[in-house]
């Protein structure tokens, strides 16, 4: 399960870290520099430069009353921006019209499938119609192709701000970057929101998804009532939670007696 902690930054420094611990002077200078910026990816992930303005303000509070919390030598923009991140996810918006991740790879991985080119290229040039589609974009994909393509960091250095391998953070933004196109493709018949039934073994992948905390409400709910219906994959999903729990204790127990 991806676990963020906004009191504490990334233990491996990041590009630009001194390895020395940053004083409150150098942390509000380096929020300073870093806040235009800082309004670009919130006007992104919640929507709206006036909103990403207010939103930006409140991470930079919440970052300078807990800079006493700052790491040793961690990188201070990546751990500005996983405040951000955090209080993304906390405040727990959802779009009334989210993307299906699962509804989308299902999508594309048939070979029947395409976009109108024309359409997704208008649209993506108009803002309100590409502030929409990011916006109706998963959390934990939204964060990675905003930080990628519209702040232009670099995959391994959201891998190191989120806290996993670059491969995860590759993989996300190119589910993301999918889920975009197909936001964009806007058919006035409505044909991509018309996805098929959820098969056993895409349910199977969505249960792995769900445990990591990877899937948005809508993929939720069709999960849940896939699982109501499937006593095979019912059984599978209690007995996937139940191990990666055990594991999760389990280490949890060991970590207490090492210290």
């Amino acid at each position: 399960m991806l676990t963020l902690n906004p009191t504490r930054a990334p233990s491996v420094p990041g590009p630009g870290s001194t390895g020395v611990r940053p004083t409150s002077s150098g942390i509000a200078a380096a929020v300073a520099a870093e806040r235009t910026a800082l309004v670009r990816y919130a006007s992104r992930m919640i929507g709206g430069e006036r909103e990403g303005a207010a939103f930006a303000g409140r991470v930079v509070d919440h970052a300078l009353a807990r800079s006493d919390r700052l790491a040793d030598g961690a990188d201070t923009r990546a751990w500005l921006y996983q405040i951000a991140y955090h209080l993304v996810v906390e405040d727990g918006r959802h779009h009334e019209a989210e993307v299906s991740l699962g509804g989308t790879e299902r999508l594309w991985r048939d070979g029947a499938y395409g976009v109108d080119v024309g359409t997704v290229v208008e649209r993506s040039a108009a803002e309100a119609a590409l502030g929409d589609a990011v916006l109706r974009l998963p959390v934990h994909y939204r964060n990675v192709v905003v930080l990628h393509d519209t702040l232009g960091w670099s995959v391994e250095e959201i891998a190191g701000m989120l806290g996993v391998a670059a491969s995860a953070a590759r993989d996300r933004l190119r589910r993301a970057r999918m889920m975009l196109v197909s936001a964009l493709d806007d058919r006035p018949d409505g044909s991509e929101d018309v996805d098929p039934p959820l098969s056993c073994a895409d349910a199977r992948t969505w249960i792995s998804w769900l445990i990591d905390d990877e899937l948005g409400a809508g993929e939720r709910v069709e999960l849940a009532m896939h699982l109501a219906d499937c006593p095979t994959c019912s059984s599978l999903h209690q007995a996937l939670v139940a191990v990666s729990g055990a594991l999760r204790d389990n280490g949890g127990q060991q970590r207490q007696l090492d210290r």
